[in-house]
């Protein structure tokens, strides 16, 4: 959905890291920025009353992190499917993007494409503040 990279200034500062040390500050500057996307992600599937029962509202969580050398990365999403089994990330799609009926050829669910980039606007001020927090405070904790 949204990508935030780290900027220039962090990123010299984290190379002149051990790799561990770059690891765990990247990891976490993620997992907080991912908690923030997690809580304005809920907050604007019920500003746009999309929700009837609440398990696809309830259940946007952060997925698994995932790392590689340059790159941290979580997903965050609606998990799991609600007591009928339908999968709320389904759903969510669904919501956002509509979906077409093979016979017909027509969109056949009216779309409302919230998670667009009027949203990362919104919310990219908060998760780069969460995230710049996070860094500086793990190279406090470093002196």
């Amino acid at each position: 959905m949204a990508r935030w990279e780290i900027d220039d200034n962090y990123r010299s500062t984290l190379d002149r890291l051990d790799d561990d040390v770059q690891r765990r500050i990247r990891r976490e500057m993620v997992e907080n920025g991912a908690k923030v996307l997690q809580k304005e992600m809920q907050a604007t599937i019920e500003s746009k009353h999309h929700v009837i029962s609440g398990s696809m509202r309830n259940a946007v969580a952060p997925a698994k992190v995932y790392e590689d050398i340059d790159a941290t990365v979580i997903d965050v999403y609606p998990q799991g499917s609600d007591p009928r089994g339908v999968s709320n990330e389904m759903k969510l799609q669904i919501i956002n993007y509509g979906y077409f009926h093979k016979a017909s050829g027509r969109r056949q669910k009216k779309t409302d494409y919230f998670l667009n980039d009027s949203f990362r606007k919104k919310c990219e001020p908060r998760i780069l503040a969460v995230m710049n927090a996070t860094f500086a405070k793990c190279m406090e904790e470093l002196k």
